[in-house]
């Protein structure tokens, strides 16, 4: 990954005004440290999390549900080469942003019977006193080995987020993309990757989200 790459997708972030705020509780690919409220259901369509154009893609839908006071839960369906494999995850939230100090949750995902677990925690800060700017890093494990997580996202109105977000290791992406609020309870995600490794390539990612509060 080129160095004007990830200087790109950050400035992108900074780029437009306005308030309101539309993401879900992660970016492109990071966690961040917000979750659902208690009794919302948020479905992702079967392009969430990753639609990659090509005969090599992978698709799926996510089911992500409030469990409760600042506990989430979700359950992921993979289709693979018509292969079914579910995973699960699971994120909460230890301790609200104030004075100064960021919010912070735990969670865990990638949780399936063939798969490793993927824990990590993750820090969420204003950068500004409207919230329309936020800072997002922590600490996840893939394989055993520690990644860094590192994410910005920027409210550009009632309607639009840009985001990016980067996780290190050569077998990872940095991601640029936005949010896109179509109506009071559905949304679009677009993100492209560009790969730390030099011998990868960058991913387009399409997911489409509906939510719902009962």
């Amino acid at each position: 990954m080129r160095k004007s790459q990830f200087a790109l997708a950050l400035v992108l972030v900074w780029i437009g005004l306005g308030v309101g705020y539309c993401s879900p509780t992660g970016l492109n690919v990071v966690p961040t440290a917000d979750v659902l409220s208690k009794d919302t259901y948020v479905v992702l369509s079967p392009w969430s999390g990753g639609l990659r154009f090509g005969p090599e893609g992978e698709i799926y839908s996510l089911l992500q549900v409030g469990a409760g006071r600042s506990v989430e839960v979700g359950l992921d369906q993979w289709v693979n080469n018509g292969i079914l494999d579910s995973r699960l995850n699971a994120k909460w939230k230890l301790m609200e942003e104030e004075s100064g100090r960021p919010a912070i949750a735990i969670g865990v995902q990638n949780v399936a019977r063939y798969s490793n677990d993927q824990p990590y925690m993750v820090a969420t800060k204003a950068l500004d006193r409207s919230g329309r700017s936020r800072l997002h890093a922590g600490l996840i494990s893939m394989d055993g080995a520690s990644r860094a997580m590192l994410g910005l996202d920027k409210s550009c109105g009632p309607t639009i987020a840009l985001q990016a977000d980067y996780v290190s290791g050569n077998e990872n992406s940095l991601t640029a993309g936005f949010a896109l609020k179509l109506a009071e309870s559905t949304a679009l995600w677009v993100a492209r990757s560009f790969p730390n490794g030099s011998g990868s390539k960058s991913d387009y990612f399409v997911r489409l989200g509906f939510s719902a509060r009962l």
